[in-house]
């Protein structure tokens, strides 16, 4: 059987201040956190 493993730290699903502090590219937070969620679902399947 072949199997991927993958490792993640916080993605900051929530967090507002990570836009500000991390100048992240989105206007809001549900924004941000549809995004994390594509570019996840993309990698993992």
């Amino acid at each position: 059987m072949n199997q991927k493993l993958f490792f993640a730290a916080d993605q900051h699903f929530g967090q507002a201040n990570r836009i500000r502090f991390s100048e992240r590219p989105f206007i809001s937070i549900e924004v941000m956190d549809l995004e994390l969620i594509k570019l996840w679902n993309k990698k993992v399947s």
